[in-house]
């Protein structure tokens, strides 16, 4: 691992001053692990600190729950009716082990589209990460929009996939940056999202890691900004999200990374107060 990071270093056009800066964050990185934290929970862990998933944090944010819970109704109405009806142009006949076994796919169901999503979004963020770290990827449609995405932010990829801890007393987080990525003598935070729409909790998420990133290299690297390469499944979209996605692009820049990050810390206080066990 250490040498496929010297060698992509001495391949990419730095300064001296910011390849050992990158070095700094990878000998602490690399000291990351990820493992129990809790009985119930998995997590980060750098020495006696034991985080959980930055992304388990965002869940605090209500927003994005109701939203997901709205989708899940809708899958579970639409996949019972579809059962029913095919099973009544069929058989013209609906005994209550017809009722339980409809009840029982529809429900299950829109945990198995997640699943479903989360395979490919995760096959789809390797392949895009291959292709930027100059190893063996699959040249498909994605791919396409994701290069063209690319080459409107206009940088260079030092890294991917960096494990990130951070913590300040009680409270922090950990995750995996998606792209370290390298402009005009500028760091900056790259995150892939295949998600139909564009959420929010993005910002929160990429200005949490900007942090993580200054935290473990002792500000030895700023991150200027944070830009999400928004790169979804067109076939599974609204006419309005296609619509929305044409006008925005699929390279979209976080605003403001400080309020961001405020907005975060307070969902995690939120979280370290529901996590607290009071008996």
């Amino acid at each position: 691992m250490k040498e496929n990071v010297l060698r992509r270093l001495n391949e990419l056009d730095l300064p001296q001053k910011d390849k050992e800066a990158f070095l700094s964050l990878y000998n602490v990185s690399s000291q990351v692990g990820f493992g129990k934290i809790s009985p119930r929970q998995e997590g980060y862990i750098l020495g006696r600190y034991k985080m959980p998933r930055c992304t388990s944090v965002l869940q605090m944010d209500g927003s994005k729950a109701g939203a997901l819970a709205e989708w899940g109704k809708r899958q579970v109405a639409a996949r019972a009716k579809a059962l029913l009806m095919a099973h009544i142009s069929k058989t013209n006949v609906l005994t209550s082990d017809d009722i339980n076994y409809v009840c029982q796919t529809a429900l299950a169901d829109p945990d198995k589209q997640k699943d479903d999503a989360a395979t490919a979004g995760t096959a789809q963020h390797d392949n895009f990460e291959n292709y930027l770290m100059g190893y063996e990827f699959i040249d498909n449609e994605p791919l396409n929009r994701f290069k063209q995405a690319w080459k409107a932010f206009g940088g260079v990829c030092v890294a991917t996939e960096v494990p990130l801890l951070w913590h300040k007393g009680k409270l922090g987080f950990g995750g995996k940056l998606d792209i370290l990525a390298y402009k005009d003598g500028k760091w900056w935070i790259g995150d892939n999202k295949t998600s139909r729409s564009v959420h929010d909790s993005y910002g929160c998420q990429t200005s949490a890691y900007a942090n993580a990133v200054e935290q473990m290299t002792n500000g030895k690297i700023k991150i200027t900004g944070a830009v999400i390469f928004h790169i979804p499944n067109l076939s599974t979209m609204s006419e309005k999200q296609i619509k929305e996605y044409n006008v925005n692009g699929s390279t979209l820049y976080v605003k403001d990374m400080e309020e961001a990050f405020e907005h975060y810390k307070l969902l995690l206080g939120l979280y370290s107060k529901r996590n607290n066990r009071y008996f």
